[in-house]
């Protein structure tokens, strides 16, 4: 360094430690965040699997807090669901978003349901009609 700008003494045993300023409140903001999103994401794995059927793979794609946008929603909730028909599909999508409104957990959680037709399970004929 110079003069100018002196660089600070060093200890003895070794450089200073780096100092870091994380307000108390905001780590623990922060994991109750993540927490009420996964008690989201698994209530409606569980609503998903009560009306589309067993094994509903869901995934969490959260969104960051503090940005520039202001966003309605936390996150965007993928779930792969069976399809066997347009109209069968539309009326279980409609059950979901209904009962997903009246559940405790999720209608406090804004989040934005994506319904992906499982290419896995996709029935034969059902894209015919």
């Amino acid at each position: 360094m110079s003069d100018l700008f002196p660089q600070p003494p060093i200890p003895p045993g070794g450089d200073p430690e780096t100092t870091e300023y994380l307000h108390p409140s905001l780590d623990v903001r922060e994991e109750q965040h993540w927490w009420t999103l996964q008690t989201a994401r698994w209530r409606a794995r569980e609503l998903a699997e009560a009306i589309f059927g067993d094994d509903v793979p869901v995934s969490l794609d959260p969104w960051p807090r503090g940005s520039a946008v202001p966003l309605v929603f936390r996150g965007s909730l993928r779930l792969s669901v069976p399809f066997d028909g347009l109209a069968r599909h539309r009326k279980r999508e409609r059950l979901f978003t209904s009962c997903a409104a009246d559940d405790p957990v999720l209608s406090k959680v804004p989040l934005l349901y994506m319904f992906d037709p499982d290419p896995c399970r996709i029935t034969v004929g059902a894209c015919s009609r």
